[in-house]
């Protein structure tokens, strides 16, 4: 998928960078897939700059190198570098992530997956892009959700299966209201591959010390990037804001991967309700959110 970027000097002084997913189109494959698993499928409501500032382009050039989600994580394997990870273990599924806002609106997907026995960070989002929305009414746009994205996260369809990926490290850096989050990492799979090598993976989610990692713009969304986090109570949990998310314990919840799942069109968690525990997906979009995958990990 080709970036748009464009560069810019403000006074001289600032240095910015903007682009779009505005190319993109299925492609890649993907073995062994288990499809027993399908999200509800559904329209995608956009948030305000779903758009991600993107360095980077998944086309796979050279040969892939083994690596792990630790050394793409701190650093040690380059931008643009096709590689292939093996011991993967889904703690996401895939789920439509919307779409470009101009050009021919690219569908975009993501899902998450975690070496279990890596050293933190140690998780990773997977992205593909897939076909062109299909236009609706009223000028909203329709994504289908995987598994009928035509992209190989198709495949991503349940908790603890086990993979082998192959794709290209991407950086980006999520929109906030502020401006720029710090860059954080994914993996192009739009042409890449996915290996499924095992079922019923485990991850042990990282608890911090401190809750407060996790408001939004936390250190913690650097530190445990796109890693299983467990918040523990019992609190209350906070009221919903317009996209579904919620604070609880000093941390924040983010309703924009899988609400559609438990939220309950924002009916749960309901405000001031008391919970043991949440478990998500440590996602940096947005000034950072943890991501509740199923209603199983709300502890009551």
């Amino acid at each position: 998928m080709n970036r748009l970027l464009s560069l810019s000097l403000s006074a001289g002084l600032a240095l910015a960078l903007s682009a779009c997913r505005d190319s993109g189109g299925s492609g890649g494959g993907v073995s062994n897939q288990d499809m027993s698993h399908a999200n509800n499928p559904g329209d995608m409501a956009s948030k305000p700059g779903d758009d991600l500032l993107m360095v980077g382009d998944e086309d796979m050039a050279g040969p892939a190198q083994t690596t792990t989600l630790h050394d793409i994580n701190v650093g040690n394997v380059g931008n643009k570098s096709p590689v292939t990870v093996s011991g993967l273990v889904v703690t996401g599924v895939a789920t439509n992530a919307g779409h470009s806002k101009s050009g021919k609106k690219y569908c975009h997907y993501v899902a998450f997956v975690q070496d279990p026995n890596g050293m933190a960070p140690s998780g990773m989002k997977l992205y593909a892009s897939g076909n062109p929305c299909t236009p609706l009414d009223g000028g909203s746009c329709h994504c289908p959700y995987p598994p009928m994205s035509n992209t190989p996260l198709d495949a991503i369809a349940t908790l603890g299966d086990v993979f082998t990926v192959s794709g290209t490290v991407s950086l980006y850096a999520p929109t906030t209201d502020a401006g720029l989050a710090p860059q954080t990492h994914e993996l192009d799979v739009t042409k890449g591959t996915l290996t499924m090598t095992g079922s019923g993976g485990t991850v042990t989610p990282y608890v911090p010390g401190t809750a407060s990692d996790f408001a939004v713009n936390g250190s913690g969304y650097q530190n445990y990037e796109s890693m299983l986090v467990t918040i523990q109570g019992p609190a209350a949990a906070g009221a919903h804001d317009n996209y579904g998310g919620f604070d609880f314990a000093g941390a924040h919840f983010s309703g924009s991967d899988y609400d559609f799942i438990w939220g309950m069109k924002g009916a749960f968690p309901a405000a001031n309700m008391t919970l043991k525990s949440i478990t998500g997906v440590a996602d940096a979009d947005y000034g950072g959110g943890i991501a509740p995958r199923t209603k199983a990990d709300f502890a009551m």
